[in-house]
């Protein structure tokens, strides 16, 4: 068979091969924890985000898909799961204990704003969430946080009263039974997590803003450069022309919930060592907010 015949048959053979039997680019598969508190729609923030993160970068790093854990861990769990390949990524506030333990993409998913906080208190306390009330008032209560969260570590060092529970759901139902007087809560967060809390003793204050320096980033194993920088020209992708705090205060559980926090209203309570957090910046924040809203 002379050579002309040979690359006729090639093409022929290529022309009438299926599709699906071509070679296809490897899709790259991305495990992730699963939602502790799959029925708030609030938690699937960071899982849609990571989503939209993944597709903006296969234009450089080829398609990738999500995958879910089997079952929810703790947070500290998930940092261990990391190393130990059970998971490729997760999300949680940074300290430097975490960022010891892995590798953390230095995006701020709440665009700086997981320190923005208000409280939901036992209705005995509700006198002392008074409008006049000053932050020195309000470390005399008893405040509820998770064990070794680093806003715990934050609100600890500013001697507020503060006790640790392990579980999240204990937070609310602890607070209802009159065990402590109230719990902080993200400006993202709150509402939804209420709604699935409800209880006739609790209520949403609504006079304080409290703000202290704390952000959540996705964390990857320490020796896996390569998704890091994916999910880090993803997230970068994103945010051309800031575009990133459109998508997070339109993110529909925030975008339902924050008309109804009022937060420009709020007396602001500032903790912070670094001084880098004053009144005129979250002013500007909240003006970013009402802006990136539609």
């Amino acid at each position: 068979m002379n050579l002309n015949k040979i690359l006729i048959l090639l093409v022929v053979t290529y022309l009438f091969t299926p599709i699906s039997a071509q070679a296809e680019p490897e899709i790259t598969t991305i495990k992730h924890a699963k939602v502790l508190e799959n029925n708030d729609p609030q938690k699937n923030f960071f899982i849609y985000i990571l989503d939209l993160a993944c597709k903006a970068s296969e234009d450089k790093h080829g398609p990738c898909k999500l995958e879910a854990s089997d079952v929810p861990m703790l947070q500290e769990r998930q940092l261990k799961s990391l190393n130990s390949g059970l998971l490729d990524i997760t999300w949680t506030a940074s300290s430097n204990k975490r960022e010891r333990q892995a590798r953390a993409i230095k995006f701020p998913l709440m665009a700086g704003m997981l320190g923005y906080r208000v409280a939901v208190y036992n209705k005995t306390v509700k006198k002392q969430f008074s409008k006049t009330a000053s932050t020195n008032d309000l470390k005399k209560l008893i405040l509820v946080q998770g064990l070794d969260w680093p806003d715990t570590i934050i609100l600890k060092k500013h001697h507020f009263n503060v006790h640790e529970t392990n579980w999240y759901e204990h937070l609310y139902t602890d607070t209802a039974k009159g065990l402590y007087d109230y719990i902080l809560r993200g400006v993202f967060e709150v509402s939804s997590e209420l709604n699935n809390y409800q209880s006739p003793n609790l209520e949403m204050d609504k006079n304080h803003l409290i703000v202290y320096p704390l952000h959540i980033y996705y964390f990857v194993a320490k020796d896996n450069t390569a998704l890091a920088k994916r999910i880090e020209y993803g997230l970068n992708q994103l945010n051309k022309n800031n575009n990133y705090i459109s998508l997070l205060v339109n993110f529909p559980p925030h975008k339902n919930s924050l008309p109804l926090l009022n937060l420009t209203k709020r007396k602001v309570h500032i903790i912070d060592d670094t001084k880098r957090i004053s009144e005129e910046s979250v002013s500007a924040m909240l003006e970013l907010v009402r802006r990136a809203s539609h």
